[in-house]
């Protein structure tokens, strides 16, 4: 099941230097009173939306998948959608 959330969630993550890159890797997710394990990440893209620019995520975690937004500029993270029983 599909569900739009767009909420701000609170993100664990490692940042590494490699090749002259900064990469970002979520590991652990909280959520509405829930801590999710960032298992397989899936697609890892740049988009901007109006000023703002954002790094899109897509997890796993069990059968659950996620998106999460990473605004570049607060370093705030949004739990985008969710799709239970992936």
């Amino acid at each position: 099941m599909f569900e739009t959330i767009n909420e701000p969630v609170a993100v664990l993550a490692g940042f590494s230097h490699k090749n002259g890159q900064v990469r970002v890797l979520p590991y652990l997710l909280d959520w509405r009173n829930q801590r999710y394990k960032l298992d397989v990440m899936g697609l890892h893209h740049p988009a901007k939306r109006g000023k703002k620019f954002l790094h899109v995520f897509e997890f796993t975690s069990g059968s659950t998948k996620f998106k999460l937004e990473l605004d570049t500029e607060t370093l705030s993270w949004c739990l985008a959608e969710v799709y239970h029983d992936y």
